[in-house]
């Protein structure tokens, strides 16, 4: 039988040094991780069975977490928190959370919760995934399809990630910050972003290309811009077609490393810029509009931060003004 993986999260090192050879003791593989970047991260790699959750992390809250970890893996989340109030325990538990244990907490009490969070994942995986139904939509989470009324409805993969949450939250409130942290991750929270756009033309372009392509960028800018700092798109539609720059506040680019930047797998200068995720973004954000005659480019902004380019052709005609 295969060992069940466990993600341990928490930003205390006696919990983590406790847990980790605890688990190991019992036949688990264990991941740890300490920040809620770095959870976020290990789930889409890693891909454990369960993970066991700790809500005061020092990056972003533990509940945000749920919240992420949701929109990509239905796998089983324990809480483990020193929080103890009624009140936190449903924000956990209504974040997605199936089990919530307090601490201190008793070793035995733990691994009986884990062992019956994962006899429930081993029943549920013995029936085919339920799509989710909300009167005439249907969300089929398993094949990334989505129908009303029996007709296909074509979303970009985004589009498709914040139907699913919302459906999956119906009837409870999400604040505006909840929902970037569990689409765009957890840096796109913290950054306000202002829109400019001109144009004095009208142009023919595929919407769900631009819109991932963007949408790469974006992640891009607010992974790499401070807490706090501004991001800028700024479109404009001319006779060539249309030009996107996305600007952010974060410590620019080394000269070396610009074209490199949308390379696969290429993660940049790590002595300037924290790297998360595959570093596979950009080179998806160049792929796309270069199969649509289009190109990406970078270049260090004036001042600070970096921008990012992407341009796409079109078919064009004067625009009318009223």
């Amino acid at each position: 039988m295969q060992r069940a993986r466990i993600l341990v999260v928490d930003d205390e090192p006696n919990i983590l040094n406790a847990l980790a050879p605890l688990l190991r003791s019992h036949g688990y593989d264990v991941t740890t991780a300490a920040h809620g970047r770095a959870a976020l991260d290990a789930l889409a790699a890693e891909q454990p069975d369960l993970m066991v959750l700790d809500l005061g992390l020092p990056d972003m809250d533990g509940v945000n977490v749920c919240l992420a970890a949701r929109t990509r893996s239905s796998l089983p989340i324990v809480v483990l928190s020193a929080r103890g109030q009624e009140a936190d325990k449903v924000r956990a538990l209504d974040a997605g959370a199936d089990d919530y244990v307090t601490k201190p907490f008793g070793s035995d009490e733990l691994l009986a919760r884990i062992r019956a969070a994962l006899r429930r994942t081993d029943a549920a995986a013995a029936t085919p995934a339920t799509p989710i139904v909300r009167g005439d939509l249907v969300i089929d989470r398993a094949r990334f399809r989505v129908e009303r009324d029996g007709l296909e409805l074509r979303l970009t993969p985004k589009e498709f990630e914040l139907l699913a949450l919302l459906a999956t939250h119906t009837g409870r409130v999400m604040t505006h910050r909840a929902i970037l942290t569990a689409i765009w991750g957890p840096n796109a929270a913290g950054h306000p972003v202002l829109v400019e756009a001109s144009s004095d033309r009208e142009v023919q372009i595929d919407p769900r290309l631009t819109s991932a392509a963007l949408s790469h960028m974006l992640e891009n800018a607010a992974r790499y811009s401070p807490t706090g700092g501004r991001i800028v798109i700024a479109g404009h539609v001319g006779v060539s077609g249309l030009q996107v720059s996305v600007t952010d506040q974060g410590p620019g680019l080394q000269p070396s490393e610009i074209e490199r930047l949308f390379d696969r797998f290429y993660r940049g200068d790590a002595a300037k810029r924290t790297m998360h995720g595959t570093g596979m973004g950009l080179a998806i954000a160049r792929g796309l509009l270069a199969a649509a005659g289009g190109h990406a480019w970078a270049e260090n902004a004036p001042g600070a931060g970096a921008r990012f380019w992407l341009k796409v052709p079109g078919p064009v005609r004067s625009a009318t003004v009223s």
